[in-house]
């Protein structure tokens, strides 16, 4: 894999390295889910889930490698508060795809869809 990419899409989890997170996106949280992720993290392996309410059944978005550092560079992550960490947001917009974004306004990257 090329040392510059924004994110690659993995087939499965046992494609990710052992310490992936597991995130749960949910409608009911303003169609977002976002946290503070250590840039020492860097390549980020995640896999990300997402769901119409807290009690819905859960639908895979997909299984990830994200490069923190250049996710940050082209501004579709922000540094946090928290030293040494990046802000890493999920949004699920009514077209039913999945964005990692700042905020509404700001550049956006499609990353998965819901069914």
């Amino acid at each position: 894999m090329s040392k510059h990419f924004l994110f690659a899409r993995m087939a499965s989890p046992k494609d990710l390295k052992p310490t992936h997170r597991r995130w749960n996106g949910n409608d009911r949280s303003q169609r977002n889910h976002n946290g503070a992720v250590p840039l020492s993290d860097d390549p980020l392996d995640i896999v990300l889930n997402w769901k119409a309410s807290p009690a819905a059944p859960v639908h895979p978005v997909g299984c990830f490698r994200l490069n923190l550092a250049d996710l940050l560079s082209a501004g579709y992550i922000r540094l946090d508060n928290k030293r040494g960490h990046v802000r890493l947001r999920f949004f699920h917009d009514n077209d039913g795809c999945v964005y990692i974004e700042i905020t509404h306004g700001r550049p956006r990257l499609l990353i998965g869809k819901t069914p």
